[in-house]
Order: C-alpha cells, then sequence, then structure tokens
C-alpha cells in the first residue's frame, strides 16, 4: 500500500464518519478520532510526505501549499484540545459545535490535499515515494495495524 492509498483511505473513513456520525459523537469517540488524527494520520504527511513535496519541488508555490496545509495539524491539534476540554467539563454546546468545526477544518484540509498535492505525488522520484510508502507503513504498524484498521468501529462502538 502506497502512502497515498494509506491517506485518501483515512479521507474516505473520515467523510463517512461525518456523514453518518458527527452528529451523535460522544467524548469517548471524538477522543479516538483525534488521537487517530495527530499519532498516525498527520504524523505520517508530517514526517513523510510533506517534507518530499518541499524537498522535491523547489517551486514556491508548491512549498506555500505545503506549508498552508501543514499548518492545519496545528489548529486541529489545539482545537482537537479544545473540544476534548469542553467534553470532560460538559459544556455541551460548546463540544457539539466545536466538533463540527474540527471537522469541517479537517475536511477542507484533506480536499486540498486530494486536489493540490496528492495528484503531483506521481512526478515524484519513485526511489522517493517507495522509501515513504515504506516509512508509513512501518509507522502504521507501530501505531498498530489492528487499530489502525478497526478505526471507525471503535469509534462506532461508542456512538449512543
Amino acid at each position: 500500500m502506497s502512502i497515498i492509498e494509506i491517506l485518501t483511505n483515512d479521507h474516505i473513513a473520515i467523510r463517512l464518519l461525518d456523514r453518518c456520525f458527527i452528529n451523535i459523537i460522544d467524548l469517548d469517540s471524538f477522543k479516538s478520532l483525534h488521537s487517530f488524527i495527530i499519532e498516525l494520520h498527520a504524523k505520517i504527511e508530517d514526517e513523510y510526505l510533506f517534507p518530499i513535496y518541499i524537498k522535491y519541488f523547489k517551486e514556491d508555490e508548491v512549498e506555500y501549499l505545503v506549508k498552508r496545509i501543514a499548518a492545519d495539524h496545528l489548529l486541529l491539534k489545539k482545537l482537537g484540545s479544545k473540544v476534548i476540554k469542553y467534553g470532560e467539563e460538559c459544556e455541551e454546546d460548546l463540544f457539539k459545535n466545536r466538533v463540527n468545526r474540527y471537522m469541517q477544518i479537517l475536511i477542507d484540509h484533506n480536499k486540498s490535499e486530494e486536489g493540490l498535492l496528492f495528484p503531483l505525488w506521481k512526478n515524484i522520484d519513485e526511489e522517493l515515494r517507495r522509501e515513504a510508502d515504506e516509512k508509513s507503513l512501518n509507522l502504521v504498524n507501530k501505531y498498530g495495524y489492528g487499530k489502525y484498521t478497526s478505526i471507525l468501529k471503535a469509534i462506532g462502538k461508542n456512538i449512543k
């Protein structure tokens, strides 16, 4: 499986979650989702995908795109922490509003990657792509393949 396939599959799962369950997501489910985004998905992008784009494409436009898209990870990390805080403090309205905002940012972020960055991947040197694929799979295995493949199930089991 390639790095782009891993990330695209994650994006599909995130869109399905948003369409089917986001209005009834609870705190534990959100914690699972946020952990998955920060500990695996964003980490793959930040450590293995984005640096290759910056190194391979020396154009200012691509570097700008990568940096702009990468900045979303910091925003999501901070917002996700706030969402968890609101959930733990039983601030239900703030929790739900911020979950919706989090998902909107996440989905817009994913659309930007799919539309602007992923199509450029085929232009990158094959050896660099293969190395990124291998490192990404190693990170998935380190995260826990079972945990990775069951993220929707783990989220779904907590939905009331």
